[in-house]
């Protein structure tokens, strides 16, 4: 309640769009499902029909048919952009030890792909492996590498399977961490 009686009302945080432009998978993915659902509803035929009888200017009738087949074509454009593409977050709880186990993984993987002279970012590398406190070792042959690789991968599985106790005993560590505050009277 403000001063004045006024209550705002809650912001509300838009959600993650599922349709991204920049992968074309999506987008023929999206244009697919807007496709079938529009035949489905037998949107064209009705479309096609409302145009034949149109007349400037347009009757009351007329246009609310238009406005019903417009909001007939939204409802298909939102389904469609629900289904084109799922969402993989929120999968695994977090925990400090599952996301050191992730970054070790992409670390072996990042030294594989510049061993093989892949053009990657030498800067993440060179992070990880100061994160990890890993001496830089080129005398590392490509089937260490991928041996490394495979105990790390063997090592994030695992974390993954166990999610639930490392992220309660995080949260554990965390309320513990946190001092007592004075109680205020």
């Amino acid at each position: 309640m403000l001063l004045f009686g006024c209550k705002i009302p809650p912001h509300i945080h838009p959600g993650a769009r599922r349709l991204k432009l920049h992968d074309p998978r999506i987008v023929n993915r999206y244009l697919e499902l807007l496709y079938t659902s529009m035949i489905n509803n037998k949107i064209y035929q009705r479309m096609n029909l409302l145009h034949s009888h149109t007349v400037y200017p347009l009757t009351f009738e007329l246009a609310e048919q238009y406005e019903l087949l417009d909001e007939e074509i939204c409802d298909c454009m939102d389904m469609a952009e629900t289904k084109c593409r799922k969402f993989h977050m929120g999968a695994v709880k977090f925990s400090p030890t599952y996301k050191a186990a992730v970054q070790m993984v992409e670390l072996w993987k990042r030294r594989l792909a510049y061993r093989h002279g892949g053009d990657h970012n030498v800067r993440k590398m060179l992070v990880l492996q100061k994160k990890f406190d890993l001496p830089y070792d080129s005398s590392l042959s490509v089937e260490d590498i991928k041996r490394k690789s495979r105990e790390a991968r063997v090592e994030r599985r695992h974390c993954k399977s166990i999610d639930e106790s490392l992220s309660i005993k995080f949260r554990l560590q965390l309320a513990e961490a946190v001092p007592s505050r004075p109680q205020c009277i």
